[in-house]
């Protein structure tokens, strides 16, 4: 413990600058943390849909979809955002979907800067979904 003292001691514009990096990087996560969407589990996506009436928003193709998507999800594009079709969702619980649970996170950080209230994402997306034994319903 005592090198360590004497280090900062002798070096101490060294440790200063560890620890205003270190702040810099906390301050960063935590701005990079408000600007994502809120992530759940399957479970808690369930939870949000039948207790707080929460909409899905499915961003896979057409195809993907038809294939098999969670019961009532609205299929739409990030395209559909831009084009304020999705506005009617702003100040509802929306939670997106995407294959894998990636392109989501950018759609709700794009959507939390147009105001969009409640944005959440289901992480790991259909596929943890379907891991964790949840029904998709096929066709439109």
């Amino acid at each position: 413990m005592g090198q360590i003292s004497q280090f900062i001691t002798n070096h101490w514009e060294m440790f200063l600058g560890l620890i205003a990096i270190l702040v810099l990087i906390f301050i960063n996560e935590l701005y990079a943390q408000k600007k994502r969407g809120k992530e759940l589990s399957p479970q808690a996506a369930v939870t949000m849909i039948n207790n707080e009436d929460a909409t899905v928003i499915d961003l896979r193709d057409d195809e993907s979809f038809r294939k098999g998507h969670i019961i009532n999800a609205v299929r739409a594009s990030s395209d559909d955002f831009e084009k304020k079709r999705m506005d009617k969702y702003q100040a509802k619980p929306i939670i997106l979907v995407c294959p894998r649970g990636l392109q989501s996170q950018a759609l709700a950080a794009k959507l939390k800067a147009q105001n969009f209230t409640q944005v959440m994402v289901l992480a790991g997306g259909v596929a943890a979904w379907q891991q964790a034994d949840l029904p998709l319903v096929k066709g439109k």
